[in-house]
């Protein structure tokens, strides 16, 4: 009976061998199950003398001469072969390619040696330079240059089509005969290791340098910090999933404040296996199998928005109209939503305003902050005399609280809110000073608006949570920002509500800034979510040469968003839902008199504010005709943007967007 065949495995740089004892003709349908690739040319076992065959590795780029394989790379990810010009390339394969260059580029970028020589030698075989113009100075790129990223993205494109194919080195089998004795048998190979590596970004694709790990393999604990490269490594015999912890986390917000200036990468993040976390948060340990690279991200500390854009405040005003109060239903939801986070009210004043300035921009915030927590002693001092004509609460705004106020009876308050004091007001006031205990004596005195104010802001699901205090600033200046959830680009006259994770941070350099101030930009690069109410608008008022209103006229709106209504019995007409674009307004009175047409663009660079149409007498040709046996001499006037609290002798009272 012949000897019994035994066999083992060892590796010999990176090539597995099979070794065995007995004759070449009992290992011939053995070797034959894994043929060897074109790059391991092995001779015919025909010989009883021991041979080995195997490829050599090398270290960092081999160039092949057969054209084959053009570079064969050792990484700490896998050893892998590049192929230029490959031929037919199946999804599969680029999507592979596309993986396992994403490696080699990260260590490109970040000016590893061995990666540098490859990726420039690569380059410049697919821009068809001259091979000496891989080893100058124009690959010495720093750590995130741009052109490194170009390079980058150039062999990604190529990847894509097809131009560069990318394989994982798989171990090979080799069948080796050798002269040993027949019951000799060799054990594996216990030095053979296994590379552990955790890479820690941030979330603009930039590494983060002392980012302390403690990496655990098997039991054994060890503790590492980042490197320039943001990684950190261990190699061991045993190959198993161990376990990375990040330690210090909190302590590298401080370090990365400045970065997070920056816009979030949109780019894929490197690593065979990519854990996104925010750094302000608690991160469980990662899974670190062996021979993978495992990336972590650190997310900035997020903050999310409610944006209102629209006709929220009348021009030169703060007082907060009905239409806003859906969109603090929004601030309190999203409040319900992160109820931990600390709360920023941005407002922004219109350049158009005739009083514009910061300071209208810091009390439009701090209205909102006060009607969030319902201070209703914030806003009274509106009323006082002390305030310009522009700037005052009156008869305006006792009639828009009026109108969203209800009795057992409906609104209080039915009309377009002129701001003139008339019986309809009067009775308004009578029925809800009887509703709430008050003297019924149809007069807007000081506790008929202080209790006004109360019930306005105890409006169902418009109040943050008790102890809450929001924090007021105020922005002036066009800031850029991002186009409306309807298309619009955002005027400077807005509100923003932001939550931040954590604290406010940067934090307000004061109650202001201008249009020129590093904080604003900063809030923004930090935004996850942007909820937007947009509510728009405009308030028209027809009168005729004499400044009178003419009040029950026929109103048509014509362009985008066409309208039909009726003016009130102080001329007055509002018209919601406008879409961007041009308009006129036209019509005729209750006697058949036409309304000349007068045209709106909305919305205009800065935003429309209000617009009376002035109805004149005519003479044959003339756009006017006579405004109800008042009117004089004269044109149509064009669009009034002017503000203040409107009469029948003055203008018209203001939307804002």
């Amino acid at each position: 009976m012949p000897a019994r065949k035994r066999l083992s495995k060892r590796r010999i740089r990176g090539v597995e061998v099979i070794l065995s004892t007995g004759t070449p003709a009992g290992l011939e349908k053995q070797a034959s199950r894994r043929p060897l690739t074109k790059d391991v040319h092995a001779p015919a076992l025909t010989s009883s003398a021991p041979s080995v065959q195997c490829a050599n590795f090398g270290g960092g780029a081999e160039e092949m001469v057969s054209g084959r394989v053009d570079w064969r790379v050792r990484r700490p990810f896998g050893d892998i072969e590049i192929e230029l010009h490959p031929g037919a390339v199946d999804d599969e394969a680029r999507e592979a390619t596309r993986r396992d260059l994403r490696h080699l580029v990260y260590d490109f970028k970040y000016r590893d040696p061995e990666a540098r020589r490859v990726v420039a030698e690569i380059h410049t075989r697919l821009k068809e330079l001259p091979a000496s113009a891989a080893r100058g100075d124009v690959y010495d790129l720093d750590s995130g240059s741009p052109r490194a990223d170009a390079i980058g993205e150039e062999l990604y494109a190529a990847a894509r089509s097809g131009t560069i194919v990318v394989r994982r080195r798989e171990t090979r089998s080799v069948v080796v005969p050798l002269d040993l004795p027949g019951e000799q048998v060799l054990g594996p190979d216990t030095s053979a290791k296994h590379v552990y590596t955790v890479c820690v970004l941030d979330d603009t694709g930039a590494p983060v340098v002392g980012a302390k790990l403690t990496l655990d393999i098997a039991g054994d604990k060890q503790d590492k910090t980042t490197d320039g490269s943001g990684k950190v490594t261990a190699e061991k015999t045993v190959s198993d999933t161990g376990k990375a912890t990040l330690t210090n986390g909190v302590d590298l917000v401080d370090k990365l404040w400045p970065q997070w200036a920056n816009p979030i990468s949109d780019k894929p993040y490197p690593g065979d296996q990519v854990i996104q976390a925010v750094v302000t948060q608690p991160i469980a340990p990662l899974s670190a199998p062996a021979d993978w690279v495992v990336t972590l991200v650190l997310q900035r500390p997020p903050i999310w928005r409610v944006r209102m854009v629209g006709m929220f405040f009348d021009g030169d005003k703060c007082f907060i109209l009905p239409q806003a109060l859906d969109g603090i239903q929004s601030v309190v939801a999203m409040h319900r939503a992160h109820p931990a986070a600390k709360v920023l009210i941005v407002g922004h004043e219109g350049g158009d305003e005739v009083t514009g300035s910061v300071d209208l921009a810091l009390a439009r915030a701090k209205i909102l902050a006060g009607y969030l927590t319902s201070k209703s002693d914030d806003w009274m001092p509106y009323f006082g005399s002390d305030k310009s004509d522009r700037q005052r609460w009156g008869v305006r705004e006792v009639q828009l609280m009026l109108s969203a106020l209800s009795g057992k009876e409906g609104p209080f308050y039915d009309g377009s809110s002129p701001g003139v004091m008339d019986d309809k007001t009067a009775a308004a006031l009578k029925a809800f000073q009887t509703a709430n205990g008050l003297t019924a004596d149809g007069k807007a005195g000081a506790d008929t608006r202080k209790a006004l104010v109360t019930r306005y802001m105890a409006i169902e699901d418009t109040s943050l949570t008790a102890g809450v205090t929001p924090v007021a600033h105020g922005c002036t200046g066009h800031e850029d920002d991002t186009i409306t959830q309807d298309g619009l680009q955002p005027d400077d006259r807005r509100l923003e509500v932001l939550f931040f994770d954590m604290e406010i941070k940067p934090p307000p350099s004061g109650d202001t800034s201008d249009g020129g101030s590093p904080e604003y930009p900063a809030w923004r690069a930090r935004l996850v979510e942007t909820v937007d109410f947009e509510n728009h608008g405009i308030h028209v008022q027809i009168v005729d040469l004499k400044k009178q209103p003419v009040r029950l006229s026929a109103v048509h709106l014509d362009g985008p968003a066409a309208q039909d209504a009726t003016t009130d019995e102080h001329g007055f007409v509002t018209f919601w839902g406008l879409l961007p674009g041009d308009y006129t307004v036209s019509g005729t009175s209750r006697t058949g008199i036409p309304i000349p047409q007068t045209k709106i663009t909305y919305p205009t660079a800065k935003t429309i504010l209000g617009s009376r149409v002035v109805m004149s007498s005519g003479k044959a040709g003339d756009n006017g005709a006579a405004g109800e046996g008042k009117a004089g001499q004269g044109a149509a006037d064009a669009p009034n943007a002017s503000g203040g609290s409107p009469s029948p002798a003055s203008s018209a009272p203001q939307g804002a967007s």
